[in-house]
Protein backbone atom coordinates (compact mmCIF):
# COMPACT_ATOMS: atom_id res chain seq x y z
CA UNK A 1 0.00 0.00 0.00
CA UNK A 2 1.37 3.41 -0.96
CA UNK A 3 2.30 5.85 1.71
CA UNK A 4 0.23 9.01 1.36
CA UNK A 5 2.09 11.45 3.62
CA UNK A 6 5.90 11.19 3.37
CA UNK A 7 8.35 12.10 6.10
CA UNK A 8 9.72 15.61 5.77
CA UNK A 9 13.12 15.72 4.02
CA UNK A 10 14.94 19.03 4.42
CA UNK A 11 17.53 20.21 1.94
CA UNK A 12 20.99 20.52 3.43
CA UNK A 13 22.42 22.64 0.63
CA UNK A 14 21.04 25.38 -1.59
CA UNK A 15 20.81 23.26 -4.72
CA UNK A 16 19.20 20.17 -3.16
CA UNK A 17 15.53 21.10 -3.15
CA UNK A 18 14.93 18.88 -6.19
CA UNK A 19 16.64 15.85 -4.63
CA UNK A 20 14.71 16.38 -1.39
CA UNK A 21 11.42 16.35 -3.31
CA UNK A 22 12.50 13.17 -5.10
CA UNK A 23 13.23 11.49 -1.76
CA UNK A 24 9.77 12.41 -0.46
CA UNK A 25 8.01 11.40 -3.67
CA UNK A 26 9.80 8.03 -3.56
CA UNK A 27 8.39 7.47 -0.05
CA UNK A 28 4.87 7.81 -1.41
CA UNK A 29 5.64 4.97 -3.84
CA UNK A 30 7.12 2.73 -1.12
CA UNK A 31 10.60 3.02 -2.59
CA UNK A 32 13.37 3.35 0.03
CA UNK A 33 15.40 6.40 -0.86
CA UNK A 34 17.40 8.85 1.23
CA UNK A 35 18.81 12.27 0.47
CA UNK A 36 22.44 11.21 1.21
CA UNK A 37 22.09 8.28 -1.23
CA UNK A 38 20.66 10.54 -3.92
CA UNK A 39 23.38 13.11 -3.31
CA UNK A 40 26.09 10.50 -3.73
CA UNK A 41 24.74 9.03 -6.97
CA UNK A 42 23.05 12.09 -8.50
CA UNK A 43 25.05 15.09 -7.24
CA UNK A 44 23.38 18.38 -8.05
CA UNK A 45 25.43 20.80 -10.11
CA UNK A 46 26.22 24.35 -9.06
CA UNK A 47 23.51 25.50 -11.49
CA UNK A 48 20.87 23.32 -9.87
CA UNK A 49 18.60 20.57 -11.13
CA UNK A 50 16.29 20.92 -14.11
CA UNK A 51 12.84 19.46 -14.54
CA UNK A 52 14.34 17.04 -17.07
CA UNK A 53 16.97 15.97 -14.52
CA UNK A 54 14.31 15.20 -11.92
CA UNK A 55 12.37 13.09 -14.41
CA UNK A 56 15.49 11.11 -15.37
CA UNK A 57 16.42 10.48 -11.73
CA UNK A 58 12.89 9.34 -10.89
CA UNK A 59 12.95 6.99 -13.87
CA UNK A 60 16.16 5.47 -12.50
CA UNK A 61 14.29 4.90 -9.25
CA UNK A 62 11.49 3.13 -11.10
CA UNK A 63 9.02 6.02 -10.95
CA UNK A 64 7.53 7.16 -14.27
CA UNK A 65 6.70 10.87 -14.39
CA UNK A 66 5.71 13.46 -16.96
CA UNK A 67 6.33 17.24 -17.01
CA UNK A 68 3.21 19.35 -17.46
CA UNK A 69 2.44 22.98 -18.13
CA UNK A 70 -0.78 24.18 -16.50
CA UNK A 71 -2.71 27.36 -15.97
CA UNK A 72 -3.17 28.77 -12.48
CA UNK A 73 -6.87 27.97 -12.70
CA UNK A 74 -5.99 24.31 -13.34
CA UNK A 75 -4.01 23.90 -10.12
CA UNK A 76 -6.93 22.05 -8.50
CA UNK A 77 -6.76 19.42 -11.25
CA UNK A 78 -3.15 18.40 -10.57
CA UNK A 79 -2.84 14.80 -9.34
CA UNK A 80 -1.29 14.23 -5.95
CA UNK A 81 1.49 13.73 -5.07
CA UNK A 82 3.45 15.86 -7.55
CA UNK A 83 6.57 18.01 -7.64
CA UNK A 84 5.79 21.68 -8.23
CA UNK A 85 8.06 24.45 -9.45
CA UNK A 86 7.56 27.04 -6.75
CA UNK A 87 8.62 30.64 -6.28
CA UNK A 88 11.48 32.09 -8.31
CA UNK A 89 13.49 28.87 -8.59
CA UNK A 90 12.50 26.23 -6.08
CA UNK A 91 10.80 22.83 -5.87
CA UNK A 92 8.17 21.63 -3.41
CA UNK A 93 6.10 18.47 -3.10
CA UNK A 94 2.32 18.65 -3.13
CA UNK A 95 1.49 15.76 -0.79
CA UNK A 96 -2.28 15.83 -0.45
CA UNK A 97 -5.29 18.11 -0.40
CA UNK A 98 -8.45 18.59 1.60
CA UNK A 99 -11.05 20.94 0.26
CA UNK A 100 -9.44 24.23 -0.73
CA UNK A 101 -6.23 23.52 1.21
CA UNK A 102 -3.14 21.61 0.19
CA UNK A 103 -0.25 20.10 2.14
CA UNK A 104 3.00 21.53 0.75
CA UNK A 105 6.24 19.78 1.69
CA UNK A 106 8.82 22.55 1.33
CA UNK A 107 12.43 21.29 1.66
CA UNK A 108 13.57 24.75 2.75
CA UNK A 109 11.13 25.53 5.58
CA UNK A 110 9.14 22.35 6.23
CA UNK A 111 5.51 21.27 5.91
CA UNK A 112 2.90 23.93 5.15
CA UNK A 113 -0.89 23.86 5.05
CA UNK A 114 -1.83 26.45 2.43
CA UNK A 115 -5.02 27.47 0.65
CA UNK A 116 -4.96 27.16 -3.13
CA UNK A 117 -5.36 30.93 -3.44
CA UNK A 118 -2.06 31.49 -1.62
CA UNK A 119 -0.28 28.74 -3.55
CA UNK A 120 -1.29 30.24 -6.90
CA UNK A 121 0.68 33.40 -6.10
CA UNK A 122 3.97 31.50 -5.97
CA UNK A 123 3.78 28.93 -8.76
CA UNK A 124 5.25 29.19 -12.25
CA UNK A 125 2.86 26.77 -13.96
CA UNK A 126 5.19 23.79 -14.32
CA UNK A 127 5.01 20.50 -12.45
CA UNK A 128 6.15 16.90 -12.54
CA UNK A 129 3.31 14.42 -12.08
CA UNK A 130 3.15 10.65 -11.79
CA UNK A 131 2.09 8.77 -14.89
CA UNK A 132 -1.03 6.67 -14.49
CA UNK A 133 0.65 3.64 -16.07
CA UNK A 134 4.31 3.82 -15.10
CA UNK A 135 6.54 2.33 -17.75
CA UNK A 136 9.73 2.21 -15.72
CA UNK A 137 10.50 -0.94 -13.75
CA UNK A 138 12.50 -0.66 -10.57
CA UNK A 139 15.29 -3.11 -9.82
CA UNK A 140 15.98 -4.74 -6.45
CA UNK A 141 17.91 -1.69 -5.27
CA UNK A 142 17.28 1.10 -7.81
CA UNK A 143 19.11 3.81 -5.88
CA UNK A 144 22.40 1.93 -6.11
CA UNK A 145 22.21 1.30 -9.85
CA UNK A 146 23.24 4.84 -10.78
CA UNK A 147 22.15 6.91 -13.72
CA UNK A 148 23.22 6.52 -17.29
CA UNK A 149 23.79 9.85 -18.94
CA UNK A 150 22.89 10.19 -22.58
CA UNK A 151 25.08 12.01 -25.06
CA UNK A 152 23.58 15.25 -26.37
CA UNK A 153 21.99 14.87 -29.80
CA UNK A 154 20.14 16.98 -32.30
CA UNK A 155 16.43 16.63 -32.88
CA UNK A 156 15.29 14.75 -35.95
CA UNK A 157 12.91 16.28 -38.50
CA UNK A 158 10.10 14.11 -37.14
CA UNK A 159 10.73 15.32 -33.56
CA UNK A 160 10.96 18.93 -34.73
CA UNK A 161 7.69 18.66 -36.65
CA UNK A 162 5.97 17.42 -33.48
CA UNK A 163 6.77 20.66 -31.61
CA UNK A 164 3.57 22.76 -31.45
CA UNK A 165 3.77 26.05 -33.35
CA UNK A 166 7.17 25.40 -34.92
CA UNK A 167 5.97 26.00 -38.50
CA UNK A 168 4.36 29.34 -37.64
CA UNK A 169 7.56 30.45 -35.96
CA UNK A 170 9.63 29.35 -38.98
CA UNK A 171 7.31 31.24 -41.36
CA UNK A 172 7.50 34.45 -39.33
CA UNK A 173 11.26 34.18 -39.09
CA UNK A 174 11.53 33.68 -42.85
CA UNK A 175 9.37 36.75 -43.57
CA UNK A 176 11.42 38.94 -41.25
CA UNK A 177 14.69 37.66 -42.71
CA UNK A 178 13.42 38.30 -46.24
CA UNK A 179 12.33 41.83 -45.31
CA UNK A 180 15.67 42.67 -43.72
CA UNK A 181 17.45 41.25 -46.76
CA UNK A 182 15.46 43.32 -49.28
CA UNK A 183 15.36 46.61 -47.34
CA UNK A 184 19.00 47.69 -47.99
CA UNK A 185 18.65 46.92 -51.70
CA UNK A 186 15.42 48.89 -51.98
CA UNK A 187 16.82 51.89 -50.11
CA UNK A 188 20.02 51.89 -52.18
CA UNK A 189 18.07 51.76 -55.42
CA UNK A 190 15.73 54.56 -54.38
CA UNK A 191 18.63 56.80 -53.36
CA UNK A 192 20.40 56.22 -56.67
CA UNK A 193 17.25 57.08 -58.60
CA UNK A 194 16.64 60.21 -56.54
CA UNK A 195 20.14 61.61 -57.10
CA UNK A 196 20.30 60.63 -60.77
CA UNK A 197 16.93 62.15 -61.65
CA UNK A 198 17.50 65.44 -63.43
CA UNK A 199 14.11 66.71 -62.32
CA UNK A 200 15.11 66.32 -58.63
CA UNK A 201 12.05 64.32 -57.80
CA UNK A 202 11.29 64.48 -54.08
CA UNK A 203 12.68 61.51 -52.20
CA UNK A 204 9.89 59.42 -50.53
CA UNK A 205 11.24 59.74 -46.99
CA UNK A 206 7.89 59.02 -45.35
CA UNK A 207 7.40 55.69 -47.09
CA UNK A 208 10.87 54.45 -46.24
CA UNK A 209 10.56 55.56 -42.64
CA UNK A 210 7.23 53.75 -42.41
CA UNK A 211 8.70 50.61 -43.99
CA UNK A 212 11.62 50.73 -41.57
CA UNK A 213 9.31 51.06 -38.55
CA UNK A 214 7.07 48.21 -39.71
CA UNK A 215 10.00 45.88 -40.37
CA UNK A 216 11.54 46.76 -37.00
CA UNK A 217 8.29 46.09 -35.14
CA UNK A 218 7.88 42.81 -37.01
CA UNK A 219 11.42 41.76 -36.08
CA UNK A 220 10.84 42.63 -32.42
CA UNK A 221 7.56 40.73 -32.42
CA UNK A 222 9.20 37.62 -33.84
CA UNK A 223 11.99 37.92 -31.30
CA UNK A 224 9.52 38.06 -28.40
CA UNK A 225 7.58 35.09 -29.75
CA UNK A 226 10.80 33.14 -30.31
CA UNK A 227 12.04 33.82 -26.79
CA UNK A 228 8.76 32.68 -25.26
CA UNK A 229 8.69 29.62 -27.48
CA UNK A 230 12.29 28.67 -26.70
CA UNK A 231 11.89 29.36 -22.98
CA UNK A 232 8.85 27.11 -22.79
CA UNK A 233 10.61 24.35 -24.73
CA UNK A 234 13.77 24.61 -22.60
CA UNK A 235 11.86 24.50 -19.34
CA UNK A 236 10.38 21.16 -20.30
CA UNK A 237 13.17 19.51 -22.29
CA UNK A 238 16.51 21.05 -21.46
CA UNK A 239 18.92 20.23 -18.68
CA UNK A 240 19.04 23.88 -17.61
CA UNK A 241 15.34 24.59 -17.57
CA UNK A 242 14.99 25.09 -13.82
CA UNK A 243 17.35 26.14 -11.10
CA UNK A 244 16.98 25.84 -7.32
CA UNK A 245 16.86 28.92 -5.12
CA UNK A 246 19.93 30.99 -4.39
CA UNK A 247 19.18 31.27 -0.72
Amino acid sequence: MKKIIPDMVFQEETNECGLSCIAMLAQTQNIPCSLPALREIFPASDHGTSLSDLSVILQQLGIATAPVLFDHAELHALPFPSILHYGASHYVLLAWRKGDYVCVMNPAIGQQWLPFSALKKEISGYALILEESPGAIAGPDPVITGAQQEMPRTMSLKETAAVPGIYKLMLLTFLVSLTLFLMPTMVSRAINQAFSDVQNTQFPYLWFILAFVVSTLLALGVRVISERFIRRFVLLKSDIGFFPPAE
